[in-house]
């Protein structure tokens, strides 16, 4: 800013006659980002791409260029602070890290720590110990992080006392630990007992059954089952073959217990077009589109419309599938209560 103020002003004055040569006018400025962004002449700021836009016309108009170098001199060895003082300078450094380390995780895995800290805190009242470890590793400490392990293992502490999973329990246990670093600053992390420990955890944990992918053969095992007299039996048919040719996650379509998702597909975010992409009725489209309202489907996590065309298919078409949707459901939303 400097820099193009005062090229402004005395701009005139620095005009070199001669076509062959120009005038070096040598600036000394406080702010090394300044420095910088005058002497490589890019900026990504809009504002200080402007900036440089209007010093450039003014090195043309008067036949100078301009360079900057920073102050010398010890007080303005934190130029960029501008004239704050330290302690002011410190007090937003701190603000500023406070919001850095809060940020260090994502919104999900917040709530999810949250979660395993509040669990902790609970276990090591009903156990009367105090949920901060120490900052070097004891037998106590060791003793109190493995118990902790073993319980979850064991009971779980949800509702139905079921046993946590080996990578439930190692996330629990990191969030004891980030816990420890935000508040106190250090971490109590784990010693080889705790290795031993969630090794032997995992050995016997029962391995997570792997589920069979979904294919055009079994959606056609699935229709013979199918009683296409009953409306459920109906929905189910066309919402399997949507989720198949669109690849939806189970959140996108699923009314899971009493949860209600609020981007979940409803009747109003399937729409039927015809060749050309305009609208269509459902007997005479050849595209049915979808709208995914923010899911996790779209990295941004915005609204995305997805096409699908027609099939030969009797069984396997997502258009005939969304209109069997449409009959069946007209008011309700395209969801399936999985309980």
């Amino acid at each position: 800013m400097s820099e193009v103020f005062a090229s402004i002003v005395w701009g005139h004055t620095w005009a070199c006659e001669s076509d062959h040569q120009e005038m070096h006018v040598h600036m000394h400025v406080d702010n090394t980002a300044a420095v910088a962004c005058n002497n490589r002449h890019a900026a990504r700021n809009p504002h200080a791409q402007m900036l440089l836009q209007i010093l450039s016309l003014q090195e043309v108009c008067h036949n100078f260029y301009v360079t900057a170098d920073h102050i010398p001199g010890v007080e303005n060895v934190m130029a960029d602070a501008g004239s704050y003082h330290p302690a002011e300078i410190a007090e937003t450094l701190a603000g500023l890290g406070a919001v850095l380390r809060e940020g260090s995780l994502a919104e999900s895995s917040q709530k999810a720590y949250s979660r395993s800290w509040r669990q902790w805190v609970s276990w090591c009242t009903f156990m009367r110990y105090t949920p901060w470890l120490p900052r070097g590793a004891t037998a106590e400490s060791t003793a109190q992080l493995g118990g902790f392990a073993v319980f979850l293992w064991k009971f779980g502490m949800n509702r139905r006392q079921v046993g946590n999973s080996y990578g439930t329990i190692c996330s629990k246990l990191c969030a004891v630990r980030w816990h420890h670093r935000y508040e106190l600053r250090y971490d109590p992390g784990v010693n080889e007992q705790h290795v031993l420990l969630l090794r032997g955890i995992r050995r016997f944990t029962s391995p997570v059954a792997k589920q069979q992918r979904l294919t055009p053969s079994l959606l056609r095992r699935i229709y013979s089952l199918l009683d296409t007299v009953q409306t459920h039996h109906q929905l189910l048919r066309g919402g399997l073959v949507i989720v198949y040719f669109f690849i939806l996650l189970r959140s996108d379509y699923l009314f899971i217990g009493k949860k209600y998702l609020p981007f979940a597909l409803r009747l109003g975010d399937i729409q039927f077009c015809d060749e050309n992409g305009r609208p269509a009725r459902p007997r005479c489209a050849k595209i049915v589109g979808i709208l995914l309202r923010g899911s996790k489907n779209s990295q941004f996590g915005k609204k995305e419309f997805r096409l699908q065309h027609i099939s030969e298919d009797t069984v396997l078409c997502p258009v005939r599938a969304a209109h069997w949707i449409r009959q069946r459901r007209k008011k309700e939303p395209v969801q399936i209560n999985l309980r």
